[in-house]
């Protein structure tokens, strides 16, 4: 199946074009708000290629689960069959109280192998294809991430609490009016400089964050997280940070204080960029290119 067959296969599962209110899509998920929840098909959202699992949030809100290479395509393919775009509800993450995972992960099939008759379990070239989304297709080295400048770098871009507001108080006047949109910027501006993949993560849920920098660990060649307001209380934060060891910038929207960073005091590899908006992104970008874009 292609791009636009799996967007196809998942408007079907989830009731057709009038069933979709918002759509927005973060790092690995297709969000979307529905109309009727109760229509859904979970089963054959499950079935669909490249399809990971599901998961329910608040009243009407589903997340579809694809690995980091298929979501791009599929969210773009999505919008065009829906003609939805993203939302300011969707953009809202939903409790977690009142949200649910449902993953299915189907077992690989059984084949015999030429000149012997022992059934050992092997993958699919589907299957075989899903891990390599999950897990990406090199080894890292020791330290987890190229020790060199590498041809095919890949950046994660990991925002914290509220950057999902853009566009509203005390974020007006940003050129940047809405969070879909720095997503644009950071993907353009990153294979601009030269990275073959640019990521992007948002939660407003801090042990959320540090999963998400913890799974950079020999999957991205660079990281640049903006905390939000964690910058100051969240030394875990920085921790998970030095624990994966990534060349990484720290932004932040607004000047911050002179106490934001003091997890970052000699540590050459973390440098942070602060006070100049969304463009701040736009110079993390270009300074890890420098150190990791052959």
């Amino acid at each position: 199946m292609d791009k636009d067959d799996i967007a196809q296969a998942v408007l079907s599962s989830l009731g057709g074009r009038e069933n979709v209110q918002y759509n927005t899509v973060c790092m690995t998920r297709l969000r979307v708000t529905l109309v009727d929840p109760a229509i859904v098909d979970y089963q054959g959202l499950n079935e669909i290629n490249s399809v990971l699992g599901t998961a329910t949030r608040g009243q009407n809100g589903i997340e579809v689960v694809f690995g980091p290479r298929v979501i791009d395509g599929v969210y773009h393919a999505f919008v065009s069959l829906t003609g939805v775009q993203a939302g300011t509800d969707a953009l809202f993450p939903m409790s977690r109280q009142e949200s649910s995972m449902r993953i299915q992960i189907n077992p690989p099939k059984q084949r015999e192998p030429e000149g012997t008759s022992v059934d050992v379990p092997l993958m699919d070239e589907d299957e075989l294809s899903m891990l390599d989304d999950l897990f990406g297709e090199t080894e890292p080295d020791a330290s987890g991430y190229a020790s060199e400048k590498v041809g095919d770098a890949r950046i994660l871009v990991v925002n914290g609490p509220n950057i999902n507001m853009l566009g509203m108080s005390p974020f007006k006047g940003f050129p940047i009016t809405d969070y879909p949109s720095l997503l644009e910027l950071c993907k353009a501006e990153a294979q601009r400089v030269g990275f073959s993949r640019c990521d992007c993560f948002q939660s407003n849920h801090e042990g959320d964050l540090i999963d998400s920098i913890q799974d950079a660990y020999g999957v991205y060649h660079a990281l640049i997280v903006n905390p939000g307001p964690l910058t100051m209380p969240s030394p875990a934060l920085y921790a998970a940070i030095y624990a994966v060891d990534l060349p990484t910038v720290v932004v932040n929207l607004f000047e911050p204080t002179p106490l934001s960073f003091p997890q970052l005091e000699g540590t050459p590899a973390v440098t942070h960029v602060a006070g100049k908006g969304v463009e701040g992104y736009r110079e993390a970008i270009a300074q890890l290119a420098d150190q990791v874009v052959a």
